[in-house]
């Protein structure tokens, strides 16, 4: 699921090297923004979102080591 929040689309101007656009933190604060909207307050969706986010923290905390 992390994956999917972090995705990106590859860049169609750039097909030989196939390299993506890196996502902001802003980017992937809005998808999270949209994850707790689609909740629609259910608490135990919400409870995994936080989850999910807490993850993506911890992975970037990690990937930057």
């Amino acid at each position: 699921m992390l994956e999917l929040v972090c995705y990106y689309k590859l860049s169609s101007r750039l097909p030989e090297k196939q390299e993506g656009l890196p996502l902001q933190a802003s980017d992937i604060e809005k998808r999270f923004e949209v994850l707790v909207e689609a909740c629609d307050r259910d608490s135990s969706l919400l409870i995994e979102v936080e989850k999910l986010k807490s993850a993506f923290v911890k992975k970037q905390f990690v990937d930057r080591l």
